[in-house]
C-alpha cells in the first residue's frame, strides 16, 4: 500500500516568515482536493497530515476522505537530541505523548501513527533500552510508529559494514531489558501562593488553578516576564528530592520546581535551575519539556511559573513525577 505524507515537520522554521498553524490548515485545504481530483487510487489514497504544534491546531478539511495524523515524537528531546542521560522521567514523557495520540484518536476517530521516532546514534547512554521502550510502548497503547532512521545521524545500521549496530536487533525485537517506567500524575489540590513579598501579586490574583491541576493565566501586558508560585500543600517534598514536571497541554511559559514551607515563604525561582516548556512545540508538532529539575529545602511542593511578556496560559495541565 502506498500512502502520502503531505509535508515534513511544518513547524521547524520559527523565523519571521515561518508557516503558521492557520497557513498549514489553508495549505491542506487547497492541496487535498487537488490530489483527490487526479483520480485513480488517489481518489481514496491514505493521506497523512502532520499537525503544526498541537492536535487542537489541526483543522482537517471537510470531505478530505481517507486521512490520518502523523506527528513525529522525539521525547524527551534533551535525551534524543542533546545527549542527556536517559531517566524514567524521559521515558514517561514519551509514554504520555503516546497517550495523547490515543486520546485524539478516540475523540475524533482519525488514525494516528508516529511518522518518526528515534534517538541520535551518538547517544551513548542506554540507547538500545530507549529504542526498545518506545517500540513496546507504542505497541502497548496501540499506536503504530516508524523508527528514524536506517542511516544518517539517527542510524540503526552501520553504513560502512551494512550491519546492524550492536544491540539494535535485540532492542527492536524486545529481547533487551527496560527499567520500570512510572506515570506522571496531575498536580492536584494546588493554589496560587499570593503573599505581600511576591513581586507580581496583582497579576497572580487574576490567574487560576483547578482542583485537578489545570492552570490558566490571562495575557501578560507587562514588558517583562511575570513570576508566580503555585503551592501544593498535599504533596510532601523533602531535601534532595528530584522532581520532573511535565505539561502535556499549554504553551508560552516556563516552569521551575521549588519547595515551600508555607505560602509566605520567599520563592526560590531558580532552585536547581529552570524547567522550560517549548512555546510552540517541538519539531513535528509536539510540545516537549526538559525534565530533571532539582529541588531542595523542606515542606511541600511548589511550582514556579514565569509567564513571558505578551503570553497567556490556557488550560495547561500540570503533572509531576518524583524521580528520586
Amino acid at each position: 500500500m502506498v500512502s502520502f505524507d503531505l509535508v515534513n515537520e511544518p513547524a521547524v522554521n520559527r523565523g519571521p516568515t515561518a508557516l503558521t498553524a492557520a497557513d498549514l490548515n489553508d495549505w491542506y485545504a487547497a492541496v487535498i482536493p487537488v490530489i483527490r481530483a487526479t483520480g485513480g487510487r488517489n481518489a481514496d489514497r491514505m493521506l497523512w497530515l502532520e499537525p503544526y504544534g498541537r492536535y487542537e491546531d489541526l483543522k482537517i478539511p471537510v470531505n478530505a476522505g481517507n486521512v490520518g495524523v502523523s506527528p513525529h515524537c522525539y521525547d524527551d528531546y534533551q535525551y534524543t537530541h542533546k545527549g542527556a542521560k536517559l531517566t524514567a522521567a524521559c521515558m514517561s514523557i514519551f509514554a504520555s505523548q503516546v497517550s495523547r495520540a490515543v486520546a485524539f484518536r478516540e475523540r475524533t476517530g482519525i488514525p494516528v501513527w508516529f511518522g518518526e521516532m528515534g534517538v541520535k546514534a551518538s547517544q551513548t547512554d542506554a540507547r538500545n533500552e530507549y529504542l526498545q521502550f518506545i517500540g513496546q510502548e507504542c505497541a502497548r497503547q496501540g499506536v503504530p510508529g516508524c523508527y528514524w532512521a536506517y542511516s544518517n545521524d539517527f542510524a540503526l545500521v552501520d553504513q560502512k559494514t551494512r550491519q546492524w549496530l550492536p544491540g539494535v536487533v535485540d532492542a527492536l525485537t524486545g529481547k533487551g531489558t527496560v527499567r520500570p517506567v512510572p506515570t506522571f500524575k496531575p498536580l492536584t489540590g494546588g493554589r496560587l501562593a499570593v503573599t505581600n513579598r511576591q513581586p507580581d501579586k496583582a497579576y497572580a490574583k487574576t490567574c487560576s488553578i483547578t482542583p485537578d491541576g489545570v492552570f490558566n493565566a490571562p495575557l501578560n501586558t507587562e514588558n517583562r516576564d511575570v513570576s508566580l508560585i503555585l503551592a501544593f500543600p498535599d504533596i510532601e517534598a523533602a531535601p534532595g528530592q528530584q522532581w520532573a514536571l511535565y505539561v502535556p497541554t499549554g504553551e508560552g511559559f516556563k516552569l521551575a520546581a521549588t519547595l515551600l514551607g508555607t505560602d509566605d515563604s520567599p520563592p526560590a525561582w531558580v532552585t536547581g535551575g529552570p524547567f522550560y516548556l517549548g512555546k510552540q512545540g517541538a519539531p513535528g508538532g509536539w510540545i516537549y519539556s526538559f525534565a530533571n529539575t532539582q529541588v531542595s529545602g523542606a515542606g511541600y511542593l511548589g511550582v514556579a511559573i514565569s509567564v513571558p511578556a505578551g503570553a497567556r496560559v490556557v488550560n495547561a495541565q500540570l503533572t509531576a513525577l518524583q524521580v528520586s
